[in-house]
């Protein structure tokens, strides 16, 4: 499970080394390349959704794993669905608010707000690590990735 600006596309490499070891892979992509979601983006709809998704595939002895909003949708669907079908979870996630910190949360809706392109730009280090060891092109396909995402109608 991706992040909010992310599609399943940043898991690109994971599948293939997975596969060849033996392991089926199911890429989850919850929001960037389907209609837009308007008032339907919460955990509650999003846990929903992947709770049908397991349902329909019939996946057992699951690893899910969860990279910062992803992480919310596990764990809102292990509260919501149980853990009967789930072995595993990995949750994973970059320094971002929390449900108690409103000034930074205010803050970084004042930055999307204020320069989208900008304040995406500049969280490519959340993503890629502080130093950002990747090359150029790595840096702006995560880039483009980021400015592809929609924003849940009612967030900003």
């Amino acid at each position: 499970m991706p992040s909010w600006a992310l599609n399943s596309d940043i898991w690109g490499y994971q599948p293939v080394q997975l596969t060849e070891r033996g392991f089926r892979c199911v890429v989850y992509d919850r929001h960037s390349r389907s209609a837009d979601l308007g008032e339907a983006y919460d955990c509650d709809t999003l846990a929903a959704d992947l709770a049908a998704a397991m349902d329909g595939l019939d996946l057992r002895n699951v690893t899910l794993v969860g990279y910062s909003m992803g992480r919310g949708e596990i764990t809102r669907y292990i509260s919501r669905h149980g853990a009967g079908r789930v072995s595993r979870i990995l949750l994973s996630t970059p320094v971002a608010p929390g449900p108690g910190d409103l000034a930074k949360s205010e803050s970084f809706i004042k930055a999307l707000k204020k320069d989208r392109p900008v304040f995406m730009a500049g969280s490519l280090p959340l993503v890629l690590g502080r130093d950002m060891a990747v090359s150029p092109a790595m840096q702006q396909w995560v880039l483009e990735q980021f400015l592809r995402s929609r924003l849940p109608a009612g967030s900003l």
